[in-house]
Order: structure tokens, then C-alpha cells, then sequence
């Protein structure tokens, strides 16, 4: 063995870090008062170093967390200088014509294809409609769908730019009725719905009409409606079957509403459905 490889290097045990020169090395001292007087002078060092390096350290601010007992609600009165757009409109122009109604949800809202072609389709027939004369039962600050109202005597000039389907019938000139009921393109089935108002739960029909259409249902549990071309027209609304069988007392006399559905089916290869008027 040569004399490179006999060496063994040597390491300086962790404790001995700080030490500069020999007298302050307390291995091998017996003396135990010599020997805590050069722990402690090791140890003073090796606190100022840290002290030292710890002010050179940047101090970051808290971080920002939400705090229960400092927050609150504020109502904010919308104004002129509002900016956004809310989920549906607190105000209408008072005219504008079809080519210009825009629907205000965007497409990328968490809501299945279906389901967002019908619910655009009746907010933008309630958006024609808003333009039109109306009464309330009540004098209320904001719209919901189930308030009732009634139009007043219609003229020409009030009709203007209202796509025929949607002009009000007489029905809905003389009945209190709740406003979603205006939004179905057929005036034939908004009458048969405000005949039988207070023997239907209008939540359950609205529930059909909207929100029955997810994915992941089986055939008989599909019921609802689907909007394939221009909501204001009734030819482009197609009918469930599940929907027909459920609510067929509201189609009587809406033969041509079936028509347009069997027509959309057929496109699918489908055979054609029957109304089967059901009880209320």
C-alpha cells in the first residue's frame, strides 16, 4: 500500500464549525471549566452569525386571507354607468327589432347544449315582448316569470316588429296570467295554459320544458322541448315524446305544433308521435 492511499482525511466534527484558531478547540481538554469557557465563546459566535444573516433575510407581508368578522354585504343600485352584463336584462329598450336581440349568457356557461338553446330561445322571446304595453297586478320593481299581468287593447303600431306567433290572443288580453307563459311561440297552447291555470304546477311544466333534457337519462325520462331554428317561431320547437305523453292536455288544437315536431323527427329517422290528451 503506498503511502497516498494509507492516508485518512480528516473531517472537523459538526460542533467544532465556528472554530477560527486553536484555543478556541475544546476536544481533548479535561479541564471542564476551560472546556465550557470555549463552548460558550463557539456558541456567542455561532448566535451573532445568525442574527447577523437573518437580517439580511426580506421580511414578506402577510398573506392576505379572508376574514368573516370584517366583511359585509352592500345592495348597490344599479346606475347609468354600470358596467357588466347581468344574467338577464333589468331593463329592455323599448323597441328593437328581431335582427338585434342578443342573448346575454355566454356559451361557455355550464349548462348542456339543449337545455341552452331552450332557455335562450324564451328569454328571446320575452325580450320582443317586453316592448309591448302591459298591467301588473301589482306594481313590482324588478320582473320575475310568474308575476301576472295582462295586456291592454293592442293597436297595429304595438305589434310592429312582434313576430305573428307571439302577438297576444284575447286571452292574454283580459286573464291575469303569469309573464313565462307569453314566451311559448303558439298562441293555441298559451291559451289552453292560461284556461287551466290553478289546476297545473307551473314549476313542474317549467321544470319539463327546460330543465328535463340531461345527459345521462334514459329515453322514457327525456321531457322537454328543443329549439332548432328561430325561437320565435313555433316550426323550429320540437316536442318530447315524453313531454307529449305528460302534458298532451296543453297541445289540443296544436295539431301543427305536432306537425313541426314529427318533421324534425323524421329528419332523425324517427317514427312519427301522437297527441294523447292527458288529464289535468
Amino acid at each position: 500500500m503506498s503511502h497516498s492511499q494509507g492516508l485518512v482525511q480528516r473531517q472537523r466534527a459538526p460542533q467544532l464549525t465556528h472554530v477560527t484558531n486553536n484555543d478556541d478547540d475544546w476536544t481533548g481538554i479535561s479541564d471542564a471549566a476551560a472546556r465550557r469557557k470555549r463552548q460558550n465563546r463557539l456558541n456567542v459566535r455561532a448566535y451573532r452569525k445568525r442574527k447577523a444573516g437573518a437580517s439580511h433575510v426580506e421580511v414578506l407581508p402577510p398573506a392576505p386571507h379572508w376574514n368573516g368578522a370584517q366583511q359585509s354585504i352592500v345592495l348597490r343600485t344599479p346606475t347609468s354607468s354600470s358596467t357588466g352584463t347581468p344574467l338577464l336584462p333589468r331593463d329592455v329598450p323599448t323597441c328593437h327589432s328581431i335582427s338585434t336581440v342578443t342573448f346575454p349568457l355566454s356559451s361557455d356557461h355550464l349548462i348542456t347544449l339543449v337545455q341552452f338553446n331552450v332557455l335562450r330561445g324564451s328569454v328571446t322571446n320575452r325580450q320582443l315582448l317586453d316592448k309591448l304595453p302591459c298591467l301588473d297586478s301589482q306594481v313590482y320593481n324588478t320582473f320575475h316569470p310568474t308575476d301576472l299581468h295582462y295586456f291592454p287593447v293592442l293597436c297595429a303600431s304595438d305589434l310592429q316588429g312582434l313576430p305573428p306567433a307571439l302577438h297576444p290572443t284575447t286571452l292574454q288580453c283580459t286573464i291575469l296570467h303569469p309573464h313565462w307563459i307569453d314566451m311559448f311561440p303558439h298562441p293555441r297552447a298559451r291559451d289552453n295554459l292560461i284556461t287551466a291555470t290553478g289546476h297545473y304546477d307551473p314549476h313542474d311544466l317549467w321544470i319539463d320544458v327546460i330543465g328535463g333534457l340531461f345527459q345521462g337519462f334514459t329515453k322514457n325520462e327525456v321531457s322537454g322541448f328543443l329549439v332548432w331554428s328561430t325561437p320565435w317561431h313555433w316550426e323550429g320547437w320540437e316536442m318530447s315524446e315524453a313531454f307529449i305523453d305528460k302534458w298532451g292536455w296543453m297541445l289540443e288544437g296544436c295539431e301543427d305544433l305536432l306537425e313541426a315536431t314529427n318533421k324534425w323527427r323524421a329528419g332523425r329517422n324517427e317514427g312519427k308521435i301522437a297527441i294523447h290528451k292527458a288529464s289535468l
